[in-house]
């Protein structure tokens, strides 16, 4: 489980990135972008549950909860900001 929880927790973040860059329906980065901060998210919401030691109702649970929230926030953050940069100018 060691090696798996990892891969695991990095693909939630590009599932999750995958899906907020859906939401913005081309006006957000790329899927190559996202998926990249989305992964670094999952693994930056695991480093701060650790660091807060914080726990939502188990190990693995609060693991994949905290990855995902993670995840979401960069993933969101990631294309507000490329929406407005690549905003067309009148």
């Amino acid at each position: 489980m060691r090696l798996i929880a990892p891969l695991l927790f990095i693909l939630i973040g590009i599932v999750t990135s995958a899906v907020v860059g859906a939401l913005f329906s081309g006006r957000g980065a790329r899927f190559q972008m996202a998926a990249i901060a989305g992964a670094i998210g999952a693994l930056a919401g695991l480093w701060l549950r650790d660091a807060f030691d914080m726990n939502f109702g188990g190990p693995l649970p609060g693991a994949m909860l905290a990855a995902l929230a993670g995840s979401l926030v960069t993933s969101v953050a990631i294309h507000l900001i490329a929406s407005i940069l690549n905003r067309k100018k009148p």
